[in-house]
Protein backbone atom coordinates (compact mmCIF):
# COMPACT_ATOMS: atom_id res chain seq x y z
CA UNK A 1 0.00 0.00 0.00
CA UNK A 2 3.41 2.94 0.94
CA UNK A 3 4.65 1.84 -2.49
CA UNK A 4 1.34 2.49 -4.62
CA UNK A 5 0.57 5.41 -2.53
CA UNK A 6 4.12 7.10 -3.25
CA UNK A 7 3.48 6.08 -6.89
CA UNK A 8 0.31 8.26 -7.43
CA UNK A 9 -2.56 5.61 -7.52
CA UNK A 10 -4.96 5.16 -5.02
CA UNK A 11 -7.64 7.90 -4.57
CA UNK A 12 -9.36 7.10 -1.10
CA UNK A 13 -7.61 6.06 2.05
CA UNK A 14 -8.83 4.60 5.16
CA UNK A 15 -6.05 4.54 7.83
CA UNK A 16 -7.20 2.47 10.56
CA UNK A 17 -5.25 2.45 13.56
CA UNK A 18 -2.34 3.00 12.40
CA UNK A 19 0.57 5.31 11.63
CA UNK A 20 2.38 5.28 8.50
CA UNK A 21 4.09 8.47 9.07
CA UNK A 22 6.27 6.05 11.72
CA UNK A 23 6.04 2.67 10.51
CA UNK A 24 6.38 2.61 6.39
CA UNK A 25 10.59 1.68 5.97
CA UNK A 26 10.39 4.84 3.37
CA UNK A 27 8.96 7.01 5.89
CA UNK A 28 10.52 9.96 4.95
CA UNK A 29 9.56 9.79 1.10
CA UNK A 30 6.08 8.51 2.23
CA UNK A 31 5.50 11.31 4.58
CA UNK A 32 6.46 14.03 1.91
CA UNK A 33 4.20 12.40 -0.82
CA UNK A 34 1.08 11.46 0.92
CA UNK A 35 1.48 15.34 2.64
CA UNK A 36 1.91 16.70 -0.84
CA UNK A 37 -1.43 14.47 -2.31
CA UNK A 38 -3.84 15.43 0.79
CA UNK A 39 -2.45 19.22 0.60
CA UNK A 40 -3.84 18.82 -3.51
CA UNK A 41 -7.49 17.79 -1.91
CA UNK A 42 -7.41 19.92 0.82
CA UNK A 43 -6.79 23.28 -1.24
CA UNK A 44 -9.60 21.90 -3.72
CA UNK A 45 -11.93 21.76 -0.44
CA UNK A 46 -10.66 25.53 0.32
CA UNK A 47 -11.25 26.86 -2.35
CA UNK A 48 -14.98 26.59 -2.50
CA UNK A 49 -17.93 27.28 -0.37
CA UNK A 50 -17.56 25.75 2.95
CA UNK A 51 -21.48 25.01 2.55
CA UNK A 52 -22.08 24.38 -0.74
CA UNK A 53 -21.58 20.14 -0.12
CA UNK A 54 -22.25 19.93 -3.99
CA UNK A 55 -19.62 21.51 -4.76
CA UNK A 56 -17.15 20.93 -2.09
CA UNK A 57 -18.03 17.30 -3.93
CA UNK A 58 -16.81 18.17 -7.09
CA UNK A 59 -13.90 19.81 -5.95
CA UNK A 60 -12.64 16.24 -3.72
CA UNK A 61 -13.64 14.46 -7.25
CA UNK A 62 -11.66 16.72 -9.51
CA UNK A 63 -8.66 16.87 -6.95
CA UNK A 64 -8.64 12.61 -6.70
CA UNK A 65 -8.66 12.55 -10.59
CA UNK A 66 -5.97 15.02 -11.04
CA UNK A 67 -3.38 12.76 -8.09
CA UNK A 68 -5.33 14.36 -4.68
CA UNK A 69 -5.92 11.66 -1.95
CA UNK A 70 -8.87 11.90 0.63
CA UNK A 71 -7.37 10.40 3.72
CA UNK A 72 -9.78 9.11 6.49
CA UNK A 73 -8.23 8.37 10.18
CA UNK A 74 -9.55 6.36 12.46
CA UNK A 75 -7.53 5.89 15.70
CA UNK A 76 -8.01 6.13 19.71
CA UNK A 77 -5.63 9.13 19.83
CA UNK A 78 -4.28 11.62 17.77
CA UNK A 79 -1.50 11.03 14.95
CA UNK A 80 0.79 11.72 13.00
CA UNK A 81 -0.89 10.55 9.91
CA UNK A 82 -4.02 11.63 11.09
CA UNK A 83 -2.73 15.37 10.75
CA UNK A 84 -2.74 15.03 6.69
CA UNK A 85 -6.81 13.56 7.02
CA UNK A 86 -9.84 15.00 5.47
CA UNK A 87 -11.94 12.82 8.14
CA UNK A 88 -11.37 11.91 11.74
CA UNK A 89 -13.28 9.29 12.93
CA UNK A 90 -12.84 9.24 17.11
CA UNK A 91 -12.73 5.09 18.21
CA UNK A 92 -13.40 4.08 21.66
CA UNK A 93 -10.49 1.55 23.05
CA UNK A 94 -11.01 -0.79 25.42
CA UNK A 95 -13.08 0.11 29.01
CA UNK A 96 -15.27 2.60 26.77
CA UNK A 97 -16.68 -0.80 24.62
CA UNK A 98 -17.76 -4.31 25.37
CA UNK A 99 -14.67 -6.33 23.49
CA UNK A 100 -14.77 -9.97 22.61
CA UNK A 101 -11.36 -10.85 22.28
CA UNK A 102 -8.95 -14.30 21.57
CA UNK A 103 -5.60 -14.58 22.73
CA UNK A 104 -2.86 -16.68 21.48
CA UNK A 105 -4.28 -20.08 23.31
CA UNK A 106 -7.34 -19.44 21.62
CA UNK A 107 -9.05 -18.53 24.47
CA UNK A 108 -12.26 -16.16 23.76
CA UNK A 109 -13.75 -13.70 26.61
CA UNK A 110 -15.41 -10.85 26.67
CA UNK A 111 -14.35 -7.59 28.27
CA UNK A 112 -17.20 -5.28 29.15
CA UNK A 113 -17.39 -1.81 29.02
CA UNK A 114 -17.17 0.46 32.27
CA UNK A 115 -16.91 3.68 31.25
CA UNK A 116 -18.15 6.23 28.31
CA UNK A 117 -15.86 6.84 25.40
CA UNK A 118 -14.76 10.39 24.98
CA UNK A 119 -16.72 12.89 22.97
CA UNK A 120 -18.52 10.91 19.95
CA UNK A 121 -16.29 7.88 20.02
CA UNK A 122 -17.42 4.86 19.49
CA UNK A 123 -16.44 1.43 18.98
CA UNK A 124 -14.81 0.17 15.38
CA UNK A 125 -17.82 -2.20 14.43
CA UNK A 126 -19.82 0.82 15.14
CA UNK A 127 -18.28 3.34 12.69
CA UNK A 128 -18.07 0.36 10.22
CA UNK A 129 -21.55 0.49 10.27
CA UNK A 130 -22.52 4.47 10.17
CA UNK A 131 -20.12 4.57 7.23
CA UNK A 132 -22.08 1.71 5.63
CA UNK A 133 -25.33 2.77 5.81
CA UNK A 134 -24.41 6.23 4.60
CA UNK A 135 -23.01 4.52 1.75
CA UNK A 136 -26.12 2.61 1.27
CA UNK A 137 -28.22 6.09 1.37
CA UNK A 138 -25.96 7.27 -0.80
CA UNK A 139 -26.70 4.97 -3.66
CA UNK A 140 -30.15 4.67 -3.04
CA UNK A 141 -30.58 7.92 -3.85
CA UNK A 142 -28.35 7.85 -6.90
CA UNK A 143 -30.53 5.50 -8.22
CA UNK A 144 -27.83 2.34 -8.09
CA UNK A 145 -29.99 -0.13 -6.13
CA UNK A 146 -27.09 -3.18 -6.99
CA UNK A 147 -24.51 -1.47 -5.28
CA UNK A 148 -26.60 -0.28 -2.43
CA UNK A 149 -27.70 -3.51 -1.96
CA UNK A 150 -23.80 -4.46 -0.87
CA UNK A 151 -23.91 -2.43 1.91
CA UNK A 152 -27.63 -3.65 3.35
CA UNK A 153 -27.65 -5.59 6.93
CA UNK A 154 -25.24 -2.95 8.61
CA UNK A 155 -27.94 -1.88 10.99
CA UNK A 156 -25.77 -2.85 14.26
CA UNK A 157 -26.53 -0.58 17.22
CA UNK A 158 -24.59 -1.91 19.65
CA UNK A 159 -21.26 -4.23 19.46
CA UNK A 160 -23.35 -7.68 20.83
CA UNK A 161 -25.29 -7.04 17.58
CA UNK A 162 -22.18 -6.69 15.02
CA UNK A 163 -21.24 -9.92 17.12
CA UNK A 164 -24.20 -11.97 16.79
CA UNK A 165 -24.34 -11.22 12.81
CA UNK A 166 -21.21 -12.21 12.67
CA UNK A 167 -19.18 -14.46 15.15
CA UNK A 168 -22.06 -16.22 16.48
CA UNK A 169 -23.55 -16.79 12.73
CA UNK A 170 -20.72 -17.74 10.70
CA UNK A 171 -18.36 -18.81 13.37
CA UNK A 172 -17.69 -22.46 13.15
CA UNK A 173 -19.23 -23.12 16.62
CA UNK A 174 -20.17 -19.71 17.07
CA UNK A 175 -23.70 -20.73 17.61
CA UNK A 176 -23.10 -21.55 21.33
CA UNK A 177 -21.51 -18.20 22.10
CA UNK A 178 -23.52 -15.23 23.05
CA UNK A 179 -22.48 -12.29 25.01
CA UNK A 180 -24.52 -12.99 28.02
CA UNK A 181 -22.90 -16.86 27.72
CA UNK A 182 -19.60 -14.90 28.05
CA UNK A 183 -20.44 -12.55 30.59
CA UNK A 184 -21.27 -15.80 32.68
CA UNK A 185 -18.01 -17.31 31.88
CA UNK A 186 -15.97 -14.82 33.50
CA UNK A 187 -12.56 -14.36 33.11
CA UNK A 188 -11.60 -17.89 32.01
CA UNK A 189 -14.04 -18.00 28.81
CA UNK A 190 -13.33 -21.01 26.59
CA UNK A 191 -11.39 -22.11 24.42
CA UNK A 192 -12.31 -21.82 20.42
CA UNK A 193 -13.81 -23.48 18.45
CA UNK A 194 -16.57 -23.77 21.02
CA UNK A 195 -18.30 -27.24 20.65
CA UNK A 196 -21.45 -27.23 22.59
CA UNK A 197 -22.89 -26.22 26.05
CA UNK A 198 -22.92 -28.48 29.11
CA UNK A 199 -25.65 -28.51 31.50
CA UNK A 200 -25.14 -29.32 34.85
CA UNK A 201 -28.77 -30.29 36.60
CA UNK A 202 -32.11 -28.10 36.13
CA UNK A 203 -31.94 -25.12 35.36
CA UNK A 204 -32.64 -22.50 38.28
CA UNK A 205 -35.83 -20.84 38.08
CA UNK A 206 -35.76 -16.58 37.72
CA UNK A 207 -32.20 -17.19 35.50
CA UNK A 208 -32.64 -14.75 32.47
CA UNK A 209 -31.43 -16.94 29.39
CA UNK A 210 -29.71 -14.26 27.25
CA UNK A 211 -32.30 -14.86 24.46
CA UNK A 212 -32.69 -11.25 23.41
CA UNK A 213 -29.18 -8.62 22.67
CA UNK A 214 -28.39 -6.60 25.69
CA UNK A 215 -29.82 -9.08 28.24
CA UNK A 216 -28.34 -8.91 31.75
CA UNK A 217 -26.73 -12.37 32.84
CA UNK A 218 -28.40 -12.91 36.14
CA UNK A 219 -30.19 -15.35 38.96
CA UNK A 220 -30.13 -18.10 41.18
CA UNK A 221 -28.93 -20.76 38.24
CA UNK A 222 -25.74 -18.17 37.33
CA UNK A 223 -24.72 -16.84 40.37
CA UNK A 224 -24.91 -20.56 42.35
CA UNK A 225 -21.96 -21.40 39.73
CA UNK A 226 -19.73 -18.50 38.93
CA UNK A 227 -16.54 -19.29 39.00
CA UNK A 228 -17.04 -22.59 37.52
CA UNK A 229 -17.52 -21.28 34.15
CA UNK A 230 -21.00 -21.11 33.75
CA UNK A 231 -23.73 -20.24 30.82
CA UNK A 232 -27.14 -19.11 31.68
CA UNK A 233 -29.78 -21.80 30.21
CA UNK A 234 -30.41 -20.50 26.29
CA UNK A 235 -34.28 -21.37 26.92
CA UNK A 236 -36.41 -19.14 24.19
CA UNK A 237 -37.90 -16.78 26.43
CA UNK A 238 -36.54 -13.84 29.30
CA UNK A 239 -36.82 -15.39 32.41
CA UNK A 240 -38.90 -18.83 34.17
CA UNK A 241 -41.65 -18.18 36.40
CA UNK A 242 -42.57 -18.90 39.95
CA UNK A 243 -39.65 -19.21 43.09
CA UNK A 244 -36.18 -18.39 42.02
CA UNK A 245 -34.12 -22.25 42.74
CA UNK A 246 -31.83 -22.53 45.47
CA UNK A 247 -28.57 -20.77 44.03
CA UNK A 248 -26.91 -24.32 43.30
CA UNK A 249 -29.53 -25.35 41.27
CA UNK A 250 -28.13 -25.82 37.73
CA UNK A 251 -26.10 -24.25 35.31
CA UNK A 252 -24.65 -24.31 31.69
CA UNK A 253 -21.07 -23.65 30.11
CA UNK A 254 -19.96 -23.31 26.97
CA UNK A 255 -17.84 -25.86 25.99
CA UNK A 256 -14.81 -25.50 24.41
CA UNK A 257 -11.37 -27.34 22.72
CA UNK A 258 -8.43 -27.51 24.82
CA UNK A 259 -6.37 -28.93 22.10
CA UNK A 260 -7.34 -28.53 18.12
CA UNK A 261 -7.03 -31.77 16.24
CA UNK A 262 -6.40 -34.56 18.95
CA UNK A 263 -8.55 -36.91 17.09
CA UNK A 264 -5.56 -36.85 14.61
CA UNK A 265 -7.96 -35.20 11.58
CA UNK A 266 -7.22 -32.25 9.96
CA UNK A 267 -8.98 -29.39 7.94
CA UNK A 268 -8.59 -31.28 4.68
CA UNK A 269 -10.97 -34.04 2.46
CA UNK A 270 -8.76 -36.90 3.55
CA UNK A 271 -8.20 -35.89 7.48
CA UNK A 272 -4.22 -35.55 6.82
CA UNK A 273 -2.00 -32.92 8.07
CA UNK A 274 0.92 -31.69 4.93
CA UNK A 275 4.43 -31.03 5.63
CA UNK A 276 5.66 -28.35 3.31
CA UNK A 277 9.23 -27.92 3.35
CA UNK A 278 10.09 -23.96 2.36
CA UNK A 279 13.99 -22.44 1.98
CA UNK A 280 14.20 -19.58 4.84
CA UNK A 281 13.38 -16.54 3.43
CA UNK A 282 15.95 -14.22 5.59
CA UNK A 283 18.16 -13.31 3.02
CA UNK A 284 15.74 -12.98 -0.14
CA UNK A 285 15.06 -9.52 0.09
CA UNK A 286 16.88 -7.16 -1.94
CA UNK A 287 20.12 -6.08 -0.42
CA UNK A 288 20.18 -8.86 2.56
CA UNK A 289 22.87 -10.54 0.87
CA UNK A 290 25.04 -7.45 0.43
CA UNK A 291 24.17 -6.46 4.15
CA UNK A 292 25.42 -9.70 5.08
CA UNK A 293 28.56 -10.04 3.22
CA UNK A 294 29.90 -6.21 4.44
CA UNK A 295 28.40 -6.38 8.00
CA UNK A 296 29.32 -8.77 10.96
CA UNK A 297 26.11 -9.02 12.59
CA UNK A 298 22.71 -9.65 11.77
CA UNK A 299 20.01 -8.08 13.65
CA UNK A 300 17.51 -9.82 14.60
CA UNK A 301 14.44 -7.72 15.89
CA UNK A 302 12.02 -8.87 18.72
CA UNK A 303 9.86 -7.60 21.57
CA UNK A 304 10.73 -7.10 25.56
CA UNK A 305 7.83 -8.81 27.33
CA UNK A 306 6.28 -5.58 28.93
CA UNK A 307 6.31 -3.35 25.56
CA UNK A 308 3.37 -3.51 23.95
CA UNK A 309 3.92 -4.29 20.24
CA UNK A 310 6.38 -0.85 18.88
CA UNK A 311 6.07 1.18 21.84
CA UNK A 312 3.40 3.77 19.73
CA UNK A 313 1.20 3.80 22.61
CA UNK A 314 3.87 2.50 25.73
CA UNK A 315 6.45 5.57 24.68
CA UNK A 316 4.16 7.92 26.42
CA UNK A 317 3.79 5.72 29.66
CA UNK A 318 5.88 6.74 32.08
CA UNK A 319 5.60 3.65 33.91
CA UNK A 320 6.95 1.38 30.54
CA UNK A 321 9.48 4.08 29.75
CA UNK A 322 11.09 3.88 33.64
CA UNK A 323 11.56 0.12 33.18
CA UNK A 324 12.93 0.19 29.43
CA UNK A 325 14.59 3.38 28.92
CA UNK A 326 16.02 2.11 25.78
CA UNK A 327 16.03 -0.71 23.42
CA UNK A 328 18.22 -3.41 24.72
CA UNK A 329 20.68 -5.81 22.50
CA UNK A 330 20.63 -9.73 23.15
CA UNK A 331 24.44 -10.62 22.10
CA UNK A 332 26.33 -14.42 22.25
CA UNK A 333 28.70 -13.78 25.21
CA UNK A 334 31.84 -14.75 22.96
CA UNK A 335 30.87 -11.53 20.29
CA UNK A 336 30.50 -9.60 23.49
CA UNK A 337 33.98 -10.60 24.81
CA UNK A 338 35.69 -9.78 21.62
CA UNK A 339 34.02 -6.64 21.51
CA UNK A 340 35.18 -6.25 25.36
CA UNK A 341 31.26 -5.63 26.13
CA UNK A 342 29.42 -6.08 29.84
CA UNK A 343 26.20 -6.60 30.52
CA UNK A 344 24.79 -2.86 30.69
CA UNK A 345 26.98 -0.49 28.78
CA UNK A 346 25.47 1.58 25.97
CA UNK A 347 26.35 0.67 22.78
Amino acid sequence: VDELLIGGRGGVHHVWGCDHFKTTLNASEFKRVYQRRTNMVKEAMDSVPAGDRAAQLEAIIGAIRAGGLFSVNVDIVPTQIGSCAHVVLPAATSGEMNLTSMNGERRMRLTERYMDPPGNAMPDCLIVARLAQALERSFRTAGNAAVADRFRGYDWKTEEEAFMDGYHRHEKGGEFVTYARLRAMGTNGFQEPAVGLETTGAVAGGTTTGASPGMVVQGPAIEGARGREPVQQAAPHAGATGAPAAANGGSERILGTQRLYADGKFNRPDGRAVFAATQWRGLQAEGKQAEKDSHRFLVNNGRANHVWQSAYLDQHNDFVRDRFPYPYIGMNPDDMGELALKPGDLV
